[in-house]
């Protein structure tokens, strides 16, 4: 299963929390038995304010790897994907 954890889409809480974001929505879904490879937000909506883009992926990965989720998509509308490069080699 894939799920949509973008957190530009939640309200406002939410929106400044990615790592809280994607470990609830994972979390959830591990307690169903569920196999999860969820998508990740990659683009750039509504991300707080003195945090970049690769930190904001970053944050985003690290609740995967906290809880032992290892699959992952990212959704990048525009292609660019050198946020997402940088991000990964950051790891």
């Amino acid at each position: 299963l894939s799920p949509m954890l973008y957190p530009s889409h939640y309200e406002a809480y939410f929106q400044s929390r990615p790592h809280e974001v994607v470990q609830r929505g994972v979390e959830v879904g591990l307690k169903r038995g569920l196999k999860l490879r969820p998508f990740l937000q990659a683009f750039d909506m509504r991300r707080p304010a003195g945090m970049t883009q690769p930190q904001y992926i970053r944050a985003q990965l690290r609740a995967l790897q906290e809880l032992g989720v290892d699959g992952y998509l990212f959704f990048i509308p525009r292609s660019d994907y050198t946020d997402l490069w940088t991000a990964l080699a950051g790891r």
